[in-house]
């Protein structure tokens, strides 16, 4: 009988391209498409995947140059092989790879010569953007574990072993398939299909949602990701409104809300704990009077009604947007301020009005892509994050924040990756408080007894080639 294993989404891939920032297609594409280095999983640590090695430095001179080979042998699914040029190509059009380094082949080989003072350049080629693929029939073809299936739809995708693979899965079919939650965000449907059998895996489901299965394994490991509230400085213009903002949250409260162990996961600061060195602290803890004293400073400029944009279904890092939206509704009260909720129907449409910046507040988040803590600065503060059609996949500036000594506090930090330099970048963050961290998210894994070798990488990741059905 063959071995199939079915994975349970709360939504669908918006499409199956690495450029979109959708966890759920991140998730489907990690089994199809391979990067030059990838995350070992069930550890935090790089491992080559389409290259042969790490990175070799060329010579000692500035710019730094770097010099990789592909891994022997690599093709795509339908035979074609894979060539640096073809890689290459991939590269340069990824934009964490463009902004710091000239890519070039020679002999076979790929160069990539530094356009800026990166000490773990190799990080950067980890990122689900660096995906090397072929399209036919217009599904994407890799040289990864599993392959797209032609009858595969987008609520409902089905994946077969890559017999070109160097190491056979041991399923013989990986089923994708997502159930909605209901309007209030709960994951009813998905439980359902647990209960009757009907999913084996699941990475949506929180502590509290897993709790109600029998005969299953649970799972709640720390991940590399943030909840955070960002106020749009484009319209609340004056500091000591976001400032005043910040400090009327009960950061602690929030995480409460969604983990046993609070004080764990209380966000307090951008970078996830996995990622941040050291014990790193924001300055705008909770402080009401301190709030109160600065809302009565802004006079008759203070607004009474915010407009706060809600993601359209739970994300890793906030299990339940709706309820985090009430919380946040509730804390602010005090300061006279009322909170209109805008709920989107689907991730297309939060993200146009994302785009628009027309709300005062997104309560939002980001997962972190790789390992390296300046891209998730960066993808959160950096004046060219701020969201655009075209760069949906690497920004959550959604606080709209265009800050060039930010900008170039977080390049220091990024060619040298020491505390001080981390300290300025705080600094700064602080002093404009465009972003509240509310709680870190973590990577849930819920699963069948007879389902065996699942591994979770930091990044939220499961190779489900690994995953083996016990009879």
């Amino acid at each position: 009988m063959p071995k199939l294993l079915r994975v349970g989404l709360l939504a669908a891939p918006d499409r199956l391209d690495p450029a979109t920032a959708q966890h759920e297609t991140q998730l489907v594409l990690h089994q199809v498409l391979e990067t030059p280095f990838g995350v070992a999983p069930g550890s935090g640590e790089l491992e080559p995947a389409l290259l042969a090695g790490p990175l070799e430095r060329v010579g000692s001179g500035e710019p730094a140059v770097y010099r990789a080979r592909l891994r022997a042998g690599a093709v795509f699914s339908d035979g074609s092989p894979l060539t640096a040029q073809q890689v290459a190509t991939t590269l340069r059009q990824a934009p964490t790879v463009r902004e710091q380094a000239v890519v070039t082949t020679e002999d076979s080989a790929l160069v990539f010569t530094l356009k800026r003072p990166n000490g773990r350049f190799d990080l950067s080629l980890s990122h689900v953007q660096c995906s090397v693929l072929r399209t036919q029939a217009g599904l994407p073809l890799g040289t990864g574990p599993f392959q797209l299936a032609p009858d595969s739809r987008p609520g409902r995708l089905r994946l077969v072993p890559n017999p070109r693979f160097p190491r056979r899965p041991l399923l013989d079919e990986l089923l994708f398939e997502a159930h909605p939650p209901e309007p209030d965000g709960r994951p009813l449907a998905l439980l359902r299909a647990f209960e009757r059998g009907e999913v084996d895996v699941s990475m949506a489901l929180q502590r509290d949602e897993a709790a109600q299965l029998k005969g299953v394994r649970r799972a709640l490991l720390p991940g590399l990701s943030t909840a955070v509230l960002y106020l749009n400085v484009e319209r609340l213009r004056d500091p000591r409104a976001r400032r005043a903002l910040a400090h009327a949250i009960d950061r602690e409260l929030m995480a409460a809300d969604v983990y046993t162990n609070a004080l764990v996961f209380t966000a307090r600061s951008l970078l996830p704990r996995g990622l941040a060195p050291g014990l790193l602290r924001d300055g705008l803890g909770l402080d009401p009077a301190r709030a109160r004293t600065l809302w009565r400073e802004l006079g008759s400029a203070a607004p009474r009604r915010l407009t706060l944009l809600v993601p359209w279904a739970p994300r890793p890092y906030l299990p339940n947007p709706r309820r985090a939206a009430e919380l946040l509704a509730e804390q602010l009260a005090p300061l006279g301020v009322a909170l209109e909720a805008q709920r989107p129907g689907t991730a297309h449409e939060f993200l146009e009005r994302l785009v628009g910046g027309q709300q005062d507040l997104v309560l939002g988040g980001w997962t972190a892509d790789t390992l390296d803590p300046c891209d998730f600065l960066e993808a959160n503060l950096a004046s060219d994050r701020v969201p655009t059609r075209a760069n949906l996949a690497l920004a959550a500036n959604s606080a709209r924040l265009r800050s060039p000594e930010l900008d170039r506090a977080l390049a220091d930090y990024r060619a040298e990756r020491s505390p001080a330099r981390l300290d300025a970048v705080q600094r700064l963050v602080d002093e404009a408080a465009p972003v509240v961290p509310l709680f870190f998210g973590s990577t849930s894994l819920v699963h069948a007894l007879r389902v065996t070798g699942l591994k979770p990488s930091p990044l939220a990741l499961v190779d489900f080639s690994r995953a083996e059905l016990l009879d």
